[in-house]
């Protein structure tokens, strides 16, 4: 409980499963309903009809869902790796050497050297 309050884990996992299967869920009730109905108003023929080219929408929207859900866990895997690696930093400095390189800059532009040319 106290690494969710402090939020020290990510929930983004669990809640992108918990939409998907939500949206799948309510697609189904959606074609189901949508289907009934038109049996109902329209008559069995043209319920039969709206159920079999809903199919192909109903089979394209969980195809889609299924993609999109992937595509942000892969986006939150990407975050997680990106800050474990800033965690490891070459030659034990704790910034990845970033302030490495602008300390070096900062010392040639105070001594008088142009960027491009190497120090001596």
């Amino acid at each position: 409980m106290k690494e969710f309050l402090l939020f020290e884990s990510f929930v983004a996992h669990t809640l992108v499963k918990i939409f998907f299967y939500l949206g799948a869920a309510l697609t189904l009730l959606a074609y189901a309903g949508a289907t009934l109905a038109t049996m109902f108003t329209e008559g069995f023929g043209a319920g039969i009809g709206v159920g079999f080219v809903g199919l192909f929408g109903v089979v394209f929207y969980l195809i889609m869902l299924r993609v999109s859900a992937e595509i942000m866990i892969v986006i939150f895997q990407i975050h997680d790796e990106l800050k474990e690696l800033n965690g490891k930093t070459p030659a034990g400095q704790p910034d990845g050497g970033i302030s490495a390189g602008r300390n070096a800059s900062k010392q040639r532009k105070s001594s008088g050297q142009p960027a491009g040319v190497p120090q001596a």
